[in-house]
């Protein structure tokens, strides 16, 4: 009824919505604003669907922190002594598990080869016994930009730390999402046997 042309400056937009898929609120950014659009989009995930797992947001929170402040002691104690990395890319970087020290010496050498990277958790699961994230890594090099997108499932031992990470492709997503499935699934236990 009566409305014109409306043009808005590039901005960063998060929409929260209801159980039913009904929008809430919506928040605006400005672009060089990322760093509170996603700290917002953490808190409110953090204060909704997962408040119901706390091992895991104590691991989110402290692995954000690590990783931005480049504490690698840091990194290194939210791993488990049994930690395994597999990468089930198509371009991978090693065919076999990966240990702690290989796992963070690769993290590593990306930050020592780009020190402006920055990481992002573009969307998450997570259930009792861990989670499955997409992250989005970017940065710079040579006066290049980049950016490259993975899907990782993590698996927490009895502690809360990660005893196992599972790296994909983020496309397409379907093994991920069934690694996912079986930690989140509790195990179930065998069927008793009938005897005659």
């Amino acid at each position: 009824g009566g409305g014109g042309p409306l043009e808005m400056e590039p901005h960063f937009s998060l929409h929260e919505v209801d159980g039913e898929g009904r929008i809430v609120a919506i928040l605006l950014f400005d672009l060089d604003d990322e760093a509170a659009a996603y700290a917002e989009l953490d808190a409110r995930f953090e204060g909704s669907e997962g408040a119901a797992y706390p091992r895991a947001l104590v691991l989110s929170r402290a692995s954000r922190r690590a990783l931005a402040t480049r504490d690698w002691d840091a990194f290194a104690a939210l791993m488990s002594p049994e930690f395994v990395q597999r990468d089930h890319r198509r371009l991978v970087w090693a065919s076999e598990g990966r240990d702690a020290a290989g796992f963070l010496a690769m993290v590593r050498s990306l930050t020592d080869l780009a020190p402006d990277t920055v990481m992002h958790s573009d969307h998450a699961r997570v259930c009792e016994r861990g989670g499955l994230i997409q992250l989005r890594q970017r940065g710079s090099r040579d006066g290049g930009a980049f950016e490259s997108e993975i899907v990782a499932v993590l698996e927490l031992d009895a502690e809360g730390r990660v005893s196992r990470w599972d790296t994909y492709d983020a496309d397409p997503p379907d093994a991920a999402i069934a690694r996912y499935e079986e930690i989140r699934s509790p195990a179930r236990a065998a069927a008793p046997f009938e005897n005659a």
